[in-house]
């Protein structure tokens, strides 16, 4: 139900602009990130700020090879990469490290599946927020569906979910 109501949320209905290449490296993102919950799930001992830190490493270092490789941007100007410096480190340690942080920790105790789709609820999140915020990016009835299926997903996850129960 999920993964219908994420497939018909990105569809492109009506009126949206049509998928690209930003939706291909979302597509991957989705991907690698579900395999890497998985792999946390299956190796809880790893020490969270570890995690953290190698995630950091990893994505900085392909943000870097894919822009240049990949997509062809042209290289930065050093004055501008310094002066882009001291918000990335603030933004960076105030509002991804702790989100992310978060996130590594919760998947230790959460399974890969229900975390998924507690993931799908942050695309559900960003596609709204682009209809509300940008006048081409409207969604249809077949999007607003889609996001429909996928908060049901969710409630059936949690609500479905036997409750263990104590033993005395």
């Amino acid at each position: 139900m999920g993964l219908l109501g994420l497939l018909m949320l990105v569809s492109g209905g009506s009126g949206s602009v049509p998928l690209n290449i930003g939706d291909f490296f979302a597509l991957l993102s989705g991907i690698f990130w579900a395999i890497g919950a998985a792999l946390i799930m299956r190796f809880k001992g790893v020490p969270l700020p570890g995690m953290v830190m190698v995630q950091f490493a990893v994505t900085a270092g392909l943000a870097v090879l894919v822009s240049a490789f990949v997509i062809g941007a042209p290289k930065p100007e050093l004055d501008a990469l310094s002066n882009a410096l001291p918000f990335s480190v603030v933004v960076s340690l105030l509002a991804f490290l702790p989100a992310v942080g978060t996130i590594f920790w919760a998947q230790k105790f959460l399974f890969p599946g229900r975390a998924g789709l507690l993931m799908m609820s942050e695309v559900l999140v960003a596609v709204i927020s682009a209809s509300l915020f940008i006048p081409e990016e409207a969604m249809s009835a077949v999007e607003w569906a889609g996001a429909v299926l996928i908060i049901c997903a969710c409630l059936v996850e949690v609500l479905g979910t036997p409750k263990e129960t104590a033993s005395a």
